[in-house]
């Protein structure tokens, strides 16, 4: 008996439809995609409630960065019992500096990002504590920078620096980095020698002392 000769083509395409199925079958039902795994540390995911003195250290690793690039003295007290973090020297003045930092908006009404203008105790902020508060708002890459006076008898401040939405008081505050001018300067002209006849008579007020 003949035996008709199999058509190559239509094997080939027969094959395909059955890995075709297989492949269907075992993709049923269908898999929900993987969520990836967002990466964190040995020391946990920064933005957790538990982090809060990570944030701060970032924040203040960040000043650092800032001020060595512009130029200026850095020094940081041994420990951290004192209300500043560190101390700025820009050739005229040495700064006492407290470095806040922002990194998420504020979940409060009103949002904004909220910076503490107060040590851990809830005393706000004093001029014979500290020269300078800088507050880092961090997703923006926004800095404002605070003599004492700005915010007299506060414990907090909200700052808004996104375009568009409601302002702050304290935008006049962003990116001054002139206060390191400023406030130079106003030491200097305090600490000039007094006239004849004045001498002893009172105290020059120096470093809010």
């Amino acid at each position: 008996m003949a035996v008709k000769d199999e058509d190559p083509e239509a094997e080939s395409e027969v094959v395909d439809e059955c890995i075709t199925l297989m492949a269907s079958a075992e993709d049923y039902p269908p898999k929900k995609p993987r969520r990836k795994k967002k990466a964190v540390g040995l020391y946990g995911d920064i933005e957790s409630r538990g982090c809060q003195k990570r944030r701060g250290e970032i924040g203040e690793a960040m000043f650092l960065a800032k001020a060595a690039r512009m130029g200026f003295g850095i020094a940081t007290p041994w420990g951290d019992s004192l209300k500043y973090d560190m101390v700025i020297d820009t050739g005229r003045r040495l700064f006492r500096v407290q470095v806040k930092s922002a990194h998420k908006v504020s979940a409060s009404k009103g949002g904004g990002y909220h910076v503490r203008a107060c040590s851990h105790n809830r005393r706000a902020y004093r001029a014979k504590d500290i020269d300078l508060l800088v507050a880092y708002v961090m997703p923006l890459d926004a800095w404002y920078l605070f003599p004492p006076r700005a915010f007299v008898r506060m414990k907090s401040m909200r700052l808004f620096p996104v375009p568009g939405r409601k302002k702050s008081k304290f935008e006049e505050y962003r990116e001054a980095w002139e206060c390191f001018e400023e406030e130079a300067a106003a030491v200097v002209k305090a600490t000039k020698p007094l006239p004849r006849g004045t001498r002893g008579k009172g105290k020059v007020s120096f470093l809010g002392a």
